[in-house]
């Protein structure tokens, strides 16, 4: 998969001074920090939506935290607990995974946490959303044409019932205006899961011009 190290020479190569990162499925924290360290004057806002995640999220210095569920538009949504917290998801990863406990939480979208926050364009945007990265991407309207560089986990195959999958998202994003510049799969189960990091056009098309 694609570390964190990898991810931020990426961005220095093409978003070299990034004042705004949002990383949404933050879980604990520890590629937060890792996020902090690389770029200590970002403004850095982690989001999970597990509270128990949250808690231990709420102990970052110099990290903003927020316990919210980010969807594709602001609803009452079920959030499937698993025992195995990374894993928990407005998607139900199934069976194999213990801890069925279900949650009714209010979701809202990335564009309305945004605006809410004054926030109003995107260098870094991470996101790890168990299944549910098409939805925080839709819940960006038209905001998405203000993000700079992305790391997305993506999957080929329904590890999450009912969840859109890696094709689906890598066209949508091209649609809006963005490159892939590195995808990297794992083999789990009977499918794949990808890590990919993607950037706005334009920049790519900036930086080769340089050249």
């Amino acid at each position: 998969m694609i570390t964190i190290p990898e991810f931020v020479s990426m961005v220095h190569m093409y978003v070299p001074n990034p004042s705004m990162i949002i990383e949404v499925g933050a879980y604990q924290g520890s590629e937060t920090r890792q996020l902090k360290n690389a770029f200590p004057s970002s403004r850095i806002i982690a989001i999970d939506g597990d509270p128990r995640s949250c808690k231990e999220l709420s102990k970052l210095d110099g990290v903003e935290t927020y316990c919210q569920v980010i969807a594709d538009m602001r609803k009452l949504v079920t959030y499937f607990l698993k025992d195995e917290h990374p894993i928990s998801s407005i998607y139900n990863r199934g069976d194999k995974y213990t801890g069925d406990k279900c949650e009714h939480f209010v979701a809202t979208t990335l564009n309305d946490f945004c605006k809410e926050k004054g926030i109003s364009s995107i260098d870094i945007l991470k996101i790890d959303a168990e299944g549910a990265t098409f939805d925080v991407l839709l819940g960006l309207e038209e905001m998405i044409s203000d993000v700079k560089i992305m790391h997305i986990e993506t999957e080929d195959f329904p590890y999450f019932s009912g969840a859109r999958g890696h094709l689906e998202v890598s066209s949508y994003l091209s649609d809006m205006g963005f490159s892939p510049i590195a995808v990297v799969g794992v083999v789990i189960d009977a499918g794949r899961q990808y890590d990919s990091v993607w950037i706005r056009k334009e920049i790519l098309r900036d930086k080769f011009r340089q050249k």
